[in-house]
């Protein structure tokens, strides 16, 4: 498993002085909420100095021989959250946020979140704003000379409609997902959007987004915002957005350094995520895994990794496959697959490559379908998800997995789906009851896909003693 260990932390006062420590224990969780990762960005670039090319972080050091300073360096920091205007395409629901700041400016600065002020109906309004968190730049010191920026986290707040109260209160409360709201209670400070604005109003059955309306959910993924059922009873019914927005956020940083006439450039990008965590589990596709996947996904093919190499980075993905089982309640989304693929079997109508009963035997049995042998204790009700962490735990072990691989390298496809697999319905293949962006089943990356099917090649040619330069597999 995972462990993690204490490392120098960077702290900034509100002068943006830099001091340094190293934690005596880890915190995840403090006064001011969850604690943010990565959240300095530190200017590096490239340089000739007598002669030689060098690399690195720039400093005042080296900004001095060169004639410049921090009042050189513009920063430009531009975060938006889109996920109303994703779903509704109306440009009054965009909420951008944007600072220009020069490189000795060390105050705190907050991003402010604001729709279009041309907007017939914006749904932040013009005298109003969402904090999309803070930005301030580290003042340079002889300890410290580096070239930093901090950007503060938001609180992880959600903000309504200003007549939210009047709609909950209104709302049919014979119907139970109704009835949940009634415990929302959000402050009148947070009660600042525009009710007349396109995603208070939105109606999710009167939407015609997405380039195929039933079976693409890019637009309209399973209902993944706040509604209010509008009708006389569930079953007749529309979901009604409650126009709820919350201060997360994405952007892209850009630093510019003016050396003479010439403008250099570089660029980084800010993820803010739900203040959500599991901070002792890794899962099998992180970020860094997505951005290798799009800046070497020729490194597998290359065929200049030793067997060495392969195994330690096989090993890791399973490890974490490992880590992540044992976050999941296995048997709740073994439920939940089972209705996805049912769904996906009606939209797909006389198109669907399997029959029904195909469908519902490519899971395990669902055994919260019929709640009568669990209430009666004749059956546990986390069988699936205790059976997943023993069976991942032997995953994780590199020489078991070396032996089943040379026994049956055709467990590689029984056991792992592919990029992209032409079966769209959930199935017993890793990474097992787990979900993409798209709604369909998740899958490693093809970078990730094509390592491991490189490694379990490698083992079949040394089993059967082929030289392990031979060219690969084409089929």
């Amino acid at each position: 498993m995972t462990t993690l260990v204490p490392a120098e932390t960077l702290d900034l006062d509100e002068n943006g002085t830099v001091s340094s420590s190293l934690p005596e224990r880890i915190v995840f969780r403090d006064d001011f909420g969850i604690r943010p990762v990565c959240p300095y960005y530190e200017l590096h670039g490239t340089w000739i100095e007598r002669g030689e090319e060098k690399s690195g972080p720039i400093t005042t050091t080296l900004l001095k021989k060169m004639g410049l300073g921090t009042k050189d360096i513009t920063w430009d920091i531009n975060a938006a959250n889109l996920k109303s205007f994703d779903y509704t395409f109306e440009e009054g629901d965009r909420i951008t946020a944007a600072l220009k700041l020069r490189g000795d400016d060390t105050t705190r600065h907050t991003l402010e979140g604001r729709s279009p002020r041309n907007a017939k109906h914006p749904l932040v309004p013009k005298d109003a704003f969402i904090p999309f968190g803070a930005i301030q730049i580290a003042r340079p010191t002889a300890e410290f000379p580096e070239i930093r920026l901090r950007f503060y986290a938001p609180q992880g707040h959600t903000f309504g409609p200003t007549n939210l109260e009047k709609r909950i209160a209104k709302a049919n409360a014979g119907i139970e997902e109704n009835r949940e709201w009634r415990r929302l209670n959000l402050p009148p400070e947070r009660l600042i959007l525009n009710p007349r604005s396109k995603w208070a109003t939105w109606v999710l059955e009167r939407s015609r987004l997405g380039p195929f309306r039933g079976t693409d959910y890019r637009h309209t993924p399973w209902n993944m915002f706040a509604t209010f059922l509008v009708g006389p009873d569930e079953n007749n019914a529309e979901y009604h957005a409650m126009g709820l927005v919350d201060d997360c956020a994405d952007g892209l940083i850009r630093c510019t350094l003016k050396v003479r006439k010439r403008e250099l450039t570089a660029w980084a990008r800010v993820v803010v995520g739900p203040p959500d965590f599991a901070p002792a589990n890794r899962v099998p596709m992180s970020l860094a895994d997505n951005l290798a996947d799009r800046e070497d996904r020729e490194g597998p093919r290359a065929g200049q990794w030793t067997m060495d190499e392969l195994r330690e980075i096989v090993l890791d993905i399973f490890e974490r496959a490992f880590e992540t089982s044992s976050l999941m309640n296995k048997d709740y989304q073994n439920t939940r697959s089972h209705g996805d693929n049912r769904n996906r079997f009606i939209d797909m109508g006389t198109t669907a490559p399997f029959d029904r009963e195909d469908i519902e035997a490519m899971l395990w049995p669902d055994v919260m379908k019929d709640l009568k042998p669990l209430t009666e204790g004749k059956a546990d009700a986390e069988e699936l998800s205790g059976a997943g962490v023993r069976k991942h735990r032997r995953y994780a072990a590199i020489a078991y997995l070396e032996d089943r691989f040379r026994e049956n390298p055709e467990l590689f496809h029984q056991w792992i789906r592919r990029p992209l697999d032409p079966n769209p319905f959930f199935d017993q293949r890793m990474p097992a009851l787990m979900r993409g962006s798209d709604t369909r089943p998740w899958h490693l990356t093809r970078r990730q896909w094509e390592i491991v099917r490189l490694w379990i090649q490698k083992l079949q040619e040394a089993r059967d003693g082929v030289p392990r330069a031979a060219g690969r597999r084409t089929t």
